[in-house]
């Protein structure tokens, strides 16, 4: 039906999503039907994309939705002169209603078929943004999906209100693989109102909601407001997700209580996430695969030739006063930086039951300035990087050949503790862990701190995993009760102990 009857299919189709997007009283849909950019007038046959968002524009009370009916194959490219209108009202524009358009159906990958490709008419066209949404509601809702947006100096600028924006090549052209690059950023969002919004997603759970972000300057920019989400996106990569198309950082966050959710951030010329300023705080940053290839399982040991791509510089940094952000359950490796750095940030960033290895640098650096020295954190500054907490020492680390028990100590101030173990294949340069597989996690508190000073607890915590512990290198980090998180001890290598001689093998601190 939709190439029989191309209008009626493709409004069948807008007012169809329109009604699973929101439930509005009365929806005014505006066809696009010429790849032009100036004069045209809407509705008709002559109805550009400038002249379909000033008719938007013009029409406040009610919710718009953009429609495509150009004619000829797909993609079909509209080169603009200058910057479009800027959305002031909720619209929708629907990218994939032009014939031939399809959203991604790959759960592992991104097969969209895009056939709206927008650009500058030429390399000196007076083209700012692709796309802005500055509402004049803060009630207002703004939705971009099937589009291929380039060579301007932002791809999508967001100033406020509610929006999502889902199944679009940011950065690409419309084959997934050609880069085109967005010279300041693909995504920025810029919005002070964000508390009184209720959905502001950048990508989302579904397969058809992955952008694919990448060759930008920055991928996404998260510069003010807060409370957005990022999830399940490609960014650095072309459409597989294995092929590096680097934005200059992936992700960056100077706004609060972001989520940053099941993203491959990866092949980036510099950092892969970036959360910065006393701004930059109460993110999640959870189960993202920073530095390598798409959904790849990676099995000891990992080749880099399979699996490997690595942003420039450190995977994720916490900088600038940047605090209480929370980095969990994320895939860290072969980044030319740490895994995770602190280089100036503040205190109370959590992070745990992280996967990483071959980073150039190490698992955890506070301070950017290599491995500290456990000395007296009681005298460090509350506002040092987690406060330069110490990290545990460990004595001994053996047992059966897929379970034991790890015996050493902590010492620092007085606190409820939980240290996390880890087990590395290789060792690290420096002799410190990074972190490859979580083996588990001991509860500890320290109560005979005097004023100004240390104390001291001692454990002897179960460990185990799924394969052969003997031999690799076990590492372990600490975690206070405000979430302030330790670099990783030195190693121990395992060693399988007979259990007719295991009483013998507990080792006091030292």
């Amino acid at each position: 039906m939709l190439y029989r009857y191309p209008l009626l299919a493709i409004a069948a189709l807008v007012l169809a999503a329109a009604t699973a997007h929101r439930a509005a009283a009365a929806d005014t849909i505006i066809i696009v039907t010429t790849t032009a950019d100036l004069g045209g007038s809407c509705p008709g046959a002559n109805c550009t994309l400038r002249a379909a968002i000033a008719y938007a524009n013009a029409s406040p009370s009610q919710d718009q939705i953009i429609g495509f009916n150009i004619p000829g194959s797909c993609p079909q490219t509209i080169k603009v002169f200058s910057d479009l209108p800027t959305v002031g009202d909720s619209l929708s524009i629907r990218g994939y209603t032009q014939t031939g358009g399809m959203p991604n159906t790959n759960a592992n990958g991104d097969n969209a078929t895009i056939c709206i490709e927008l650009q500058p008419a030429s390399s000196g066209s007076n083209t700012t943004n692709g796309l802005r949404f500055a509402p004049s509601d803060i009630t207002d809702t703004f939705d971009v999906s099937g589009l291929s947006i380039g060579g301007f100096d932002r791809g999508i600028r967001i100033e406020g209100g509610n929006y999502t924006i889902g199944g679009n090549f940011i950065g690409l052209r419309a084959n997934g693989t050609t880069h085109m690059l967005n010279a300041y950023g693909g995504i920025l969002v810029y919005a002070s109102n964000s508390y009184y919004a209720t959905t502001r997603r950048i990508g989302g759970s579904e397969p058809a909601q992955r952008n694919v972000i990448s060759g930008n300057g920055t991928g996404v920019s998260l510069a003010s407001g807060g409370g957005n989400t990022v999830e399940k996106n490609f960014i650095g990569t072309d459409r597989s997700g294995n092929v590096a198309v680097g934005n200059l950082t992936g992700i960056y966050a100077s706004s609060l209580s972001n989520g940053i959710f099941f993203n491959t951030v990866s092949g980036n010329a510099s950092f892969g996430i970036r959360l910065e300023n006393p701004n930059g705080s109460a993110n999640a940053v959870d189960n993202n695969r920073i530095g390598l290839k798409n959904f790849l399982i990676c099995f000891p040991l990992c080749a880099p030739s399979v699996y490997a791509l690595g942003n420039g510089k450190d995977g994720v940094r916490i900088a600038e006063g940047a605090a209480g952000n929370n980095i969990a359950g994320n895939q860290i490796a072969w980044n030319d930086g740490d895994g995770i750095t602190l280089p100036d940030a503040g205190p109370q960033n959590s992070i745990s039951e992280n996967s990483m290895h071959d980073n150039a640098g190490l698992g955890i650096d506070l301070g950017a300035n290599g491995v500290n020295t456990n000395n007296n954190d009681a005298t460090e500054p509350a506002t040092s990087p987690n406060r330069l907490l110490n990290y545990p020492v460990l004595n001994l680390a053996g047992g059966g050949d897929r379970s034991g028990t790890v015996y050493g100590y902590l010492q620092s101030t007085n606190s409820h503790y939980t240290i996390e173990f880890y087990a590395d294949d290789i060792a690290d340069p420096s002799g410190h862990g990074e972190g490859y597989d979580y083996l588990g996690n001991v509860e500890i508190d320290i109560t005979d701190a005097p004023a100004g000073d240390n104390g001291q607890a001692v454990f002897a915590a179960p460990i185990s995993a799924g394969s052969s512990l003997v031999g690799r290198h076990i590492s372990a980090i600490a975690r206070d009760a405000n979430s302030n998180t330790s670099e990783f001890s030195a190693n121990k290598v395992y060693v399988f102990i007979d259990s007719i001689f295991a009483n013998g093998f507990e080792p006091t601190a030292e």
